[in-house]
């Protein structure tokens, strides 16, 4: 039987394994044939082979970025599939731009910024190709112009904070949507701190061929993205509660914004056809959205989840977070209750930070529904990807208190 030419190059590669002539294009282009969840059994086996061969060889690494990738690339064969591995968030991550210990919230904005501005510019891309009548890759139901042009202006509408932030000239008069998006794609691909050409490619690895996995993709790994910043933020603030819980306010102010500028997303998500939906979700199972740590560990940065809350199945999905927080560990929440009982020099401060964490409960609580609202327009009453209760489960969870130590309740918004 013959093998494919991305099998043969696989195997040659194996033979030599170094790093530099990993055959990358070869195997996504593989992939994205097919999707990944129909990858061929030859070259499941090849890219298997290929990582033992790598693991054995004396560049092998658990850090090094290749291994990473076959991680990723093999994780339904491993029987691993998984929320992290379907959104390729640690290929994403890898290159990340670390904003240390003594990071101000400018500085977390700024890496927060380029990495979002990224990984939307590459999704309007994708979507301005169509457009132009490049049917590319994912070529199953594409939208019409009508639908592309709408989620193009959103997914726009969602990057104009930080566009402003990293200093975007904007256009001086108006013109058409295409230059318009063009013109931003440009600036978000040429950001010193945005994500490479070659990460944003190997971290597109869709279940399926539908065009609207690849907009369904970008925003999971955007909103991810934001909650990894808005936990750099909180750490930050919990560091500086103790001796000066007033230099906290910022960085909890900055968080809420970060979380109230994601609401953006929810638009952009709007725009994909149900029918493309339903078709690649069904090659998801195992992967659901709940399953995010980085949005547990915000939220438990935010206050230490209630014993009911850390035995739902949104924690046992991370199980290592849920371990720790058995044994304990900082919020605000706890920090604000401390300063309650023993106020001391820090009394001024106690309505400052009760405002700002006011504000960050609202917000949370606002994502909280905005996630229950599109879950609920695509999933119905179903159940989620991930072996969960799907939106009968959100719905429950939608209105928990964020703060309990505040006064009044800081997450009740209404439906």
């Amino acid at each position: 039987m013959l093998i494919s030419e991305t099998t043969q190059a696989l195997q040659e590669w194996a033979e030599r394994p170094v790093a530099q002539r990993f055959p990358y294009a070869p195997t996504l282009n593989a992939l994205r044939r097919r999707g990944k969840h129909f990858m061929a059994a030859e070259l499941l086996a090849a890219l298997a082979q290929a990582r033992r061969q790598w693991l054995a060889s004396h560049e092998a690494s658990p850090e090094l970025f290749l291994g990473k990738f076959l991680d990723v690339v093999l994780d339904k064969y491993d029987g691993r599939y998984d929320y992290l591995s379907y959104t390729a968030l640690p290929l994403l991550e890898h290159g990340r731009t670390q904003a240390g210990d003594e990071a101000d919230p400018a500085l977390i904005l700024q890496v927060h910024d380029s990495a979002l501005c990224s990984l939307i510019g590459d999704a309007i891309r994708f979507e301005l190709r169509r457009l132009h009548g490049d049917t590319g890759y994912l070529r199953e139901m594409p939208p019409d112009r009508e639908l592309l042009e709408r989620r193009i202006g959103f997914a726009l509408r969602s990057l104009e904070p930080a566009l402003r932030r990293l200093g975007y000239p904007g256009e001086r008069e108006p013109e058409a949507l295409p230059l318009t998006a063009a013109r931003v794609v440009r600036f978000c691909a040429n950001l010193p701190l945005a994500h490479s050409p070659f990460v944003l490619d190997v971290s597109m690895q869709p279940v399926y061929v539908a065009h609207d996995e690849h907009l369904f993709l970008r925003i999971l790994q955007a909103l991810d993205s934001s909650f990894i910043s808005v936990c750099e933020l909180l750490t930050q603030a919990l560091r500086l509660f103790d001796g000066a819980p007033q230099r906290s306010v910022p960085f909890i102010r900055a968080a809420e914004t970060l979380l109230d500028e994601g609401l953006r997303h929810f638009h952009t998500l709007s725009t994909m056809q149900r029918e493309s939906f339903r078709c690649f979700r069904e090659f998801t199972s195992g992967a659901s959205a709940i399953q995010s740590l980085n949005y547990k560990r915000m939220e438990s940065l935010c206050s230490r989840p209630a014993d009911e809350r850390l035995d739902s199945p949104a924690y046992d999905a991370v199980p290592l977070l849920q371990q720790a927080l058995r044994q304990g560990g900082a919020s605000l929440d706890d920090k604000l209750a401390a300063l309650r009982r023993q106020p001391g020099a820090h009394a001024a401060a106690i309505p400052v930070v009760e405002e700002a964490m006011q504000r960050l409960g609202v917000t949370l609580t606002r994502w909280r529904h905005s996630h229950y609202g599109i879950a609920k327009k695509y999933l119905g009453d179903s159940t989620g990807t991930g072996y969960t209760e799907g939106t009968p489960y959100l719905k429950k969870v939608k209105d928990l208190q964020v703060f309990r130590s505040l006064r009044a309740d800081a997450g009740a918004v209404g439906e």
